[in-house]
């Protein structure tokens, strides 16, 4: 009786231990699928585009297994980005950051076929498509800083100048904004008011990101000095 007992306990443990071991070894193996999935983290980006469309400071970044992402060494990849937000959305769809994020991938593929368009010259195709970023999101810099790239290469330099302006009213940083208004005043012969903008790309424009920028702002700079 003793003995069968025994054997009953031995039994057990044995059984525990094999439990235990298939239970270990999955949870390693789930382990080792879950490192080796790209993990979504959230980083400050402090670059003009947050601005220029909308979008928080802080954005979402799928970092690959045992990787890093440095914000200070590696420039924010917004197409990389869209995968991120997708990500993001799903797993936080009422996150007071799902809007932005939203809003910004139903945007973004509206302006690369806007891009393509005006490459083509094909004004007609590229203006239903800043139509409909527009209704979008009214309030974005960048939609009034591409109708008046539009205009001004339609040749519509009144409407051209108006949507300059909301773009700066909206952001006032961003230094291509003032170049363009400063090809707008050299066309007119105004060449104190074409340096008043240059200058204020040499102002605001300060970041090593905005390096092309400035180089550009002092060229044009130059070309107004010269007799």
């Amino acid at each position: 009786m003793h003995r069968k007992f025994t054997e009953i306990i031995y039994g057990i443990l044995m059984l525990g231990i094999m439990v235990g071991m298939i239970f270990t070894a999955n949870w390693v193996h789930a382990q080792s699928q879950a490192e080796g999935k790209p993990r979504l983290i959230m980083v400050r980006v402090q670059h003009w585009k947050t601005k220029f469309f909308n979008l928080p400071e802080e954005l979402p970044v799928l970092i690959q297994a045992g990787g890093t992402f440095d914000p200070k060494k590696r420039m924010y990849d917004f197409e990389e980005g869209m995968e991120a937000m997708e990500v993001f959305l799903n797993l936080k769809p009422k996150d007071p950051l799902a809007p932005n994020f939203r809003l910004f991938l139903e945007k973004w593929p509206l302006y690369q076929e806007f891009f393509k368009a005006v490459d083509k010259e094909e004004f007609d195709q590229a203006r239903p498509l800043l139509e409909h970023i527009r209704k979008l999101d009214p309030q974005e810099p960048a939609i009034h800083f591409y109708w008046g790239s539009l205009y001004s290469q339609t040749g519509e330099y009144a409407l051209a100048e108006k949507e300059y302006r909301l773009s700066l009213d909206l952001y006032p940083d961003y230094g291509p904004t003032y170049i363009n208004l400063a090809r707008l005043a050299m066309a007119r012969q105004s060449q104190a008011e074409a340096e008043k903008y240059l200058q204020r790309v040499l102002e605001k424009n300060t970041g090593p990101e905005q390096g092309d920028t400035r180089r550009l702002a002092e060229q044009m700079l130059q070309s107004l000095k010269k007799p």
